[in-house]
């Protein structure tokens, strides 16, 4: 018999009543001797069992005392030592071999170990792993035993010790036996004496040990608490309830192990004595429902099932008729039946918000959110900004695109209760602006670039906030411009304008009291690294919110100030309607008040200009904004007489200042120029003053500055244009004669700091005469020869050891040499062509590598318009020049170095240049003048790719190129290249950033509307195409403009546009039957190329052309869009050459048999070509065609049939139409006919569907081809609006177009309908169906091992019973029990059950063994369950049961994802990091949540560990029965 037969033997005779006590007095201390010999042998464990069951009926003596502390040694050490046991098996036998006495050890043990971590962490530094997270020893000491010796903080306890009498060691152990003996049975063992100590002692020590910043211990001490205070047996009182409150309280406001202390949160609302669950007046604490709010709103889902566990379970612990009465929970008649199914429903839908991963069932979820939205809900507000929360906070981008369109849905009042207090706002700033902000929502669709879906739908949403809130609008819009503020450099740019246009549009009726206001304002506006475009957007809306501060209560000064400060730099921005809204803004104080004030203001700042200092730039800006509102308040003052007098008439450096400002303002300063300047004479004063010798040369800097002002724009320069035209010299000219002596006169050789100087001598130089020839003011400029003589003189700079005075030298020079060119240029503009000859140009092109070196962006681009003067005015002297080409590459060269953002300019001079039509003549002639040209062209094509308007120049350059030269464009091949690319726009790379350019220039329209008498702006289609040039589709606009002037009768052009077209039409070739339907070549912007020129099919070609288009093209093309583009281009074709028209019958008769899509094609393009035929073909053609397509009203295909059914309607019509008697009398055309018309489908839908034949001729027209309707509906394609023609072929007379922008018919049809972009141009019908061949496999097929015949032992294999009894017997060494209780699928289980029987569970738990029987169940179980065990238990008894199976030794792992859930297939064990390995034991129980929810919390509570199936993918989750079989799996691979 083997050793543990034996003592099992034993025991069990010594307990029987048979068994007297003398016979086992020396049985006792036999065993102990055993015991003491040898402790860690194989039967240690079962000689210490039986030796706990003898001692119990043994009598007292030394023997017995003796062998009693043998077997507290030997539990000791179990205790202690590491062992193979699993922990939980280990604690589980020492609770067994303990005694009362033994358990009073470990209790003094256990305090001894608390009260030193205690004295310790109070020791240590407050920083350190050892100390306090939150000290709970003075909010809890008065709750220690009397007989408790105080904690002394004074001395360090001794931290190395070990362990007390019996060797336990501290903290981590000790705890884990307390927390095992009270959630098991094992505690009925003790006496109740023994326990009641334990009851007084341990826990105010427990939670003071809670406060420690070690995780481990504070969560196993709080492990402990929360299993004493579930126990009915320890009789704790109502100050254990007290103490959990107290210490509750600060753990959770420090965010301090926040899960643990939640679980023992819901062992205290779940203890069964009422006396330790909380309170009524803890209940009526808004800290009390703050706290469940911050466990919903925070954490990983366990915490948030936590928390909606404890909301549910603190309502149903509210007595009824106990009201409670806090800001965000209310309950006046306390929880009725009414108020405790509305929160039912909202738990119901918190968890499908935070927890759901599928956007479809959040929108069903979505009205029942609506209504608790509804002021008249029982749910506050703060609760309904949780559950809105926590759908952004989902892992799915798609349901938080759904939760985002599901707020901008809401109405106005359920906004106001959303955002209305603070939870709302916080809501606002940290999550929804964040998320709504994101770069990748926002996007535009190819069809229409300038709409942003995303944006426009921010904006509104922020309005409609705004508006809706009444009392909080304020703080919501405060909120908007902190987050515009402090969010700045992590914005993304263009949602910054969404955000505050939604702000300019929701604030109209609010006016803001504070300097707060003012202040974000000044911040936001400081932001300028953006786009030069969306910073001035910014800065016009911020202009706009300024008149919504309150002027009464900020005061003027301040919002003047604030005005200065945001337009610094932009005033520009200050448009005549803005300044006038600032006057009257500012007037509601009373013009009594306001004039005054603003004379006030400038006055002081002339007393500055006086004085020694001078005015700061603010001071300078606040002059001039209070100069402009002044001249819209008081427009007859008397005060602006004096100020002129003071300010202008005078010369000081700072009143200059003040002027250029005044004229940087250009879109006012027309509109105040003789209220505050008076006349052109005192605008130019500076000038004069100047010619005088009365600005001092430090001031020079300042009159460059003002004379750019003035000649920057053309409104500006027509106010003092008057002052230029004087019979006299004017100011002006004499500044340009003064400074060309000047320049004339130095010599640069001995120069060593002047250039800076001289550079602004220059620059007045030349600025002055190209003001002057702009104004039409006849002047003669400076001669060839004396530039040519200062080029040839002028020395470059010798560049010394110090770095400042080389910088000054080297920015001198360049500006410099910016001005000579700039001159040179006017010269060649003013000088007749016989008096410039090509050894003056010569010689001028030599001297440019000298100047190399130093020249940059501004002398650069002079350079090039020097060249580009010299084309167009003496071509002949370019031509004669050799080292042309070398001079452009060089320039180049400099140019593509250049780090300057403001590249645009030199970029477009350079396509100027390339592509002007007599440079372009030199590379047909000069071969290294074409290299240099087609490079050039090529690196600015790549440049292209998130640039703008470099394409739309291109293409802008060689359409007016060939408006000049036509044949020089032709004879050019590689422009080919050039043309396809414009046409086919290759996709940029997508960067919304640059997409959304048009989109926001949209608001800038509307923020800032160009005012009608604005001449020089009116031309502009919007302030896109005044920030950034021409829009990107423009490129394919001129260059289709292009080849629609090219005539056919010219042979040059011909047989350019013919090779164009062939590189369009070759790839179309190569289709094949089965090709996909989208393709990357395929682009209907080629096929609409060839429809625009489809009129330089020439007749000999014609007949080929066709053959390809039927046989390689409509034979094979999928898509709807591109076959309807090539019978277009077919029916043209056959209209153009009549002659061919007996073809397409041939194609009919030949081609299209079998081929249902190509036949259809035929009799389109047939009824096409037949209306436009002469009289003497039409007939015949149109009676061949009726033949052709009655047969087809029987087809076997359906597509076939329903066409020629609805041709016959169109071909009846026009029968009668052309009165073609012989087909109107055929019985078979008008029976047919009459069928079609009498059936039910056409009475129902006649009158709902179009179907007239598109017309090819009537719809020939930039509108018709490249806006028509086609182009709508189906797969996104890009649309170019009608308008964008209009602009480019206005004005342009030469080679007229032989398509019109609209035809006529389409003129009349707009006319009767609203204006749209989109042309009527055909109806196509589109078919989302895309087909691919399955190819098989070419590999070698592996064989299957999978049985297919039944095994002969699995039929001999019997079960025991069909329906298991009990928990299987743990003698098995490994064993697992799936619990499934909480799956209430039929077909789930089935799956469950198929898995289970194939892994080897124990037995599989489930709620009812009745839905074994169900149909869905046994079609996924496939008879597994005739060989497994299972067991019912119901859903609310899941909890006990494990409770109950974990006293008999088995470990309960849950299968869910949490903060704490261990990685699945780590094997090591580590710590710290949360996702520590952990193993399986050998007897384990699985535990599955819902399919939807997860895993509750009151069986969450009651796992030792979780585990988590590692994820790679964006799903969050997997169907339970795989979830199951992986890690069943894994169990069976560590336990083997």
């Amino acid at each position: 018999m083997a050793a543990t037969d034996i003592y099992e033997s034993i025991a069990r005779s010594i307990v029987s009543s048979a068994c007297s006590a003398a016979q086992s007095i020396s049985i006792g201390p036999l065993l102990a001797a055993e015991l003491e010999r040898n402790p860690q042998g194989a039967d240690a464990l079962q000689v210490a069992r039986t030796l706990r069951q003898v001692l119990q009926v043994e009598r007292e003596s030394d023997e017995k005392e003796k062998a009693r502390k043998i077997l507290h040694a030997y539990t000791a050490s179990l205790l202690q030592s590491p062992s193979a046991i699993p922990n939980h098996e280990r604690l589980g036998l020492v609770a067994a071999l303990c005694d009362d006495q033994l358990l009073m050890k470990l209790l003094n043990e256990t305090v001894q170990a608390l009260k030193a971590a205690l004295q310790f962490a109070a020791e240590a530094h407050p920083t350190s792993d050892d100390a306090f997270a939150v000290n709970l020893i003075q909010i809890l000491a008065g709750y220690l035993p009397s007989s408790f010796s105080p904690i002394d903080q004074t001395q360090a306890p001794n931290s190395t010790s070990s362990g007390g009498e019996t060797g336990v060691p501290q903290h981590g152990k000790l705890l884990e036996f307390w927390n095992m003996l009270f959630t098991t049975e094992h505690w009925r063992s003790f006496s109740p004496g023994s326990l009641r100590p334990v009851a007084d002692q341990l826990p105010a020590l427990l939670l003071m040990t809670s406060g420690l910043r070690d995780e481990k211990i504070a969560t196993a001490a709080l492990g402990v608490m929360g299993a004493l205070v579930r126990s009915s047996s320890m009789n704790l009182d109502i100050h254990a309830s007290e103490m959990i409150w107290k210490a509750v309280r600060p753990l959770l406001s420090a965010s301090v192990h926040v899960d643990a202390v939640l679980t023992l949160w819901l062992r205290w609302i779940d203890a069964e004595n009422p006396i330790v669950q909380p309170q009524l007046e803890v209940l009526q604490s808004e800290e009390y429902w703050m706290f469940i709010q911050t466990g919903l709103a925070t954490g990983f889902s366990e915490r948030r099932k936590y928390a909606m566990y404890l909301l549910m379970n603190s309502l149903s612990k509210i007595p009824q008729g106990h009201k409670i009465d806090t800001r965000i929970m209310k309950l006046p008649n306390g929880p009725t039946n009414k108020t405790k199914t509305t929160w039912a429903k909202y738990t119901t839908l918190l968890e499908i918000t935070s927890l759901s991963t599928s956007p479809n069932q959040l929108r069903d979820a979505m009205p029942d959110i609506k209504r608790l939205l509804d002021s008249s809900s029982d749910i506050p507000a703060s609760w309904m900004v949780i559950l809105v929360a926590l759908g952004f906070q989902s892992g799915s981008s798609s349901v938080q695109r759904t939760m985002w369109e599901f707020i901008t849905e809401l109405e106005g009042r359920q906004l106001a209760k959303l955002f209305g207090e603070i939870e709302g706002r916080r809501f606002l700033r940290d999550i929804l602006l964040p998320y709504s902000s994101t770069g990748n929502l926002f996007n535009v669709r190819i069809s229409n670039p300038s709409h942003c879906g995303h944006g426009l739908n921010l904006s509104n949403f922020l309005q409609r906030l705004l508006k809706s809130l009444d009392h909080s609008a304020k703080e919501c819009a405060m909120v908007l411009l902190e987050n515009l503020d402090t969010r700045a450099d992590a914005l993304f740019p263009p949602a910054r304008i969404f955000i505050l246009k939604g702000l300019c549009d929701g604030v109209k009726d609010i006016k803001f009291l504070e300097q707060n206001y003012l202040d974000r304002l000044v911040g936001i506006a400081r932001m300028r690294r953006a786009a030069k475009l969306k910073v001035d957007i910014a800065i016009s809306a911020i202009l706009r919110l300024i008149l919504h501060a309150d002027v009464e209560m900020l005061g003027l000064d301040a919002v003047l100030g604030c005005v200065a400060e945001v337009a610094l730099d932009k005033l520009y921005l200050m448009t005549p309607d803005y300044v006038d809204a600032l006057s009257q803004h500012l007037n509601s104080l009373g013009t009594e008040k306001v004039i005054p004030h603003l004379e006030s203001v400038i006055r002081s700042t002339t007393d500055m200009n006086i004085s020694s200092e001078g005015p700061t730039m603010n001071a300078l800006y606040k002059e001039v904004v209070s100069l402009l509102v002044l001249g819209y308040t008081d427009k007859t003052s008397e005060f602006f007489k004096e100020w002129r007098s003071q300010s202008l008439l005078a010369y000081d450096v700072n009143r200059l200042r003040v002027m250029t400002l005044l004229a940087s303002a250009q879109n006012i300063y027309p509109r105040i120029f003789t209220m505050l300047v008076g006349s052109a004479d005192n605008a130019l004063q500076p000038f004069a003053e100047f010619a005088a010798n009365r600005v001092a040369p430090e001031h020079r800097p300042y009159l460059v500055q003002y004379l750019h002002a003035l000649g920057s724009d053309s409104r500006v320069l027509g106010c003092v244009q008057p002052g230029l035209r004087c019979e006299q010299e004017s100011a002006l000219l004499k500044t340009a004669r003064l400074t060309w002596g000047a320049i004339k006169n130095w010599d640069s050789a001995s120069a060593t700091t002047e250039w800076k100087v001289m550079s602004k001598l220059a620059y007045l130089c030349s600025e002055s005469y190209r003001i002057m020839n702009t104004t039409n003011t006849v002047v003669s400029s400076p001669s060839f020869e004396e530039l040519l003589k200062i080029l040839s003189t002028v020395s470059a700079p010798t560049l010394g050891q110090n770095k400042h005075d080389n910088l000054d030298m080297t920015s001198g020079f360049e500006k410099y040499t910016a001005s000579l060119f700039q001159l040179l240029q006017l010269t060649v503009l003013n000088t007749a062509p016989e008096n410039i000859s090509s050894t003056l140009v010569a010689t001028t092109l030599d001297m440019l590598p000298k100047f190399l070196r130093f020249m940059e962006h501004e002398s650069v681009l002079m350079a090039i318009n020097f060249i580009i003067s010299l084309a167009t005015k003496v071509p002949g002297t370019l031509k004669a020049y050799p080292n042309l080409p070398e001079r452009i590459q060089q320039l180049w060269e400099i140019a593509d170095v250049s780090n300057r953002a403001d590249t645009a300019k030199v970029n477009h001079a350079f396509i100027s240049m390339l592509l002007h039509a007599n440079i372009l003549g030199l590379t047909s002639e000069n071969e290294d003048m074409s290299e240099a040209v087609t490079s050039t062209i090529t690196v600015l094509f790549e440049k292209a790719v998130g640039k703008r308007s470099i394409r739309p120049k291109i293409s802008k350059a060689l359409r007016d190129a060939f408006l000049a030269a036509p044949d020089t464009i032709t004879r050019c091949n590689w422009l080919i290249d050039v043309i396809l690319h414009l046409i086919e726009m290759p996709t940029i790379a997508k960067d919304p950033d640059f997409y959304l350019e048009e989109a926001i220039a949209g608001i800038f329209d509307e923020l800032m509307p160009f005012e009608s008498d604005d001449t020089p702006h009116s031309l502009q289609e919007n302030h896109y195409q005044l920030y950034n040039g021409d829009p990107e589709l423009f490129s394919r606009v001129y260059a289709c403009d292009l080849l629609s002037r090219m005539n056919p009768g010219n042979t040059a052009q011909s047989e350019f546009v013919h090779e164009v077209r062939n590189r369009l039409f070759e790839p179309w070739k190569k289709n094949f039957l089965g090709m996909q339907v989208y393709v990357a070549w395929k682009k209907a912007s080629a096929l609409q190329t060839l429809v625009l020129t489809e009129n330089f099919v020439a007749r000999e070609r014609a007949e080929g052309f066709l053959d390809e288009l039927f046989e390689m093209c409509l034979a094979h093309e999928p898509h709807p869009r591109y076959r309807f583009q090539m019978e277009w281009i077919v029916a043209l074709c056959f209209i153009r050459h009549p002659e061919l028209r007996d073809k397409l019958w041939s194609y009919a008769r030949s081609v299209a048999i079998g081929n249902p899509k190509l036949m259809s094609s035929v009799i389109k393009v047939g009824l096409m070509v037949a209306r436009e035929l002469s009289s003497q073909y039409q007939e015949e053609f149109f009676t061949e065609l009726v033949y052709t397509v009655l047969p087809l009203t029987s087809n076997s295909k359906a597509g076939l049939r329903h066409h020629a059914i609805a041709m016959v309607l169109e071909l009846w019509e026009d029968a009668n139409r052309f009165n073609f008697t012989v087909l109107t009398s055929n019985p078979i055309f008008s029976r047919i006919y009459t069928a079609i018309v009498g059936s039910t489908f056409y009475k129902e839908h006649a009158d709902q569907k179009d179907f007239r034949t598109f017309n090819p001729k009537e719809n020939l027209s930039f509108a018709g081809i490249f806006a028509g309707s086609y182009l709508q509906g189906g797969d996104e394609v890009q649309t170019v609006p009608p308008m964008m023609f209009e602009a480019a072929t206005t004005g342009v007379s030469d080679s007229p177009s032989s398509i019109p922008v609209f035809t006529t018919s389409q003129i009349e049809q707009l006319s009767k309908t609203s204006t749209s972009t989109t042309i009527p141009a055909g109806k196509v019908e589109y078919k989302a169906t895309l087909s691919s061949d399955l190819l098989a496999a070419a590999s070698p097929t592996p064989l299957q091992t999978k049985s297919q015949s039944w095994d002969v032992s699995s039929l001999l294999r019997t079960s025991t019973s069909s329906q298991p009894s009990t928990t299987p017997t743990p003698s098995s060494t490994y064993q697992v029990i799936l619990v499934a209780s909480l799956i209430d699928k039929p077909v789930n289980l089935g799956g469950l059950s198929r898995v289970s029987e194939i892994m080897g569970v124990s037995t599989l738990i489930v709620s009812d063994l009745a839905l074994t029987k169900k149909p869905d169940f046994l079609s996924t179980s496939v008879h597994s369950e005739s060989w497994l065990p299972m067991e019912e238990v119901k859903i609310d008894g899941v909890p006990e049961y494990l409770r109950k199976v974990r006293t008999q030794g088995w470990e309960i792992v849950g299968i869910e994802q949490t903060d704490s859930s261990v990685i699945l297939g780590k094997d090591e064990v580590a710590s710290g990091d949360g996702k520590h390995g952990r193993r399986f034991g050998g007897k384990t129980v699985l535990v599955l949540g819902t399919e939807r929810f997860g895993m509750p919390p009151e069986v969450l509570t009651e796992m030792d560990w979780c585990v988590e199936i590692p994820q790679v993918g964006v799903t969050r989750s997997m169907n339970v029965q795989t979830a199951a079989a992986v890690v069943l799996f894994e169990w069976r691979r560590q336990v083997g």
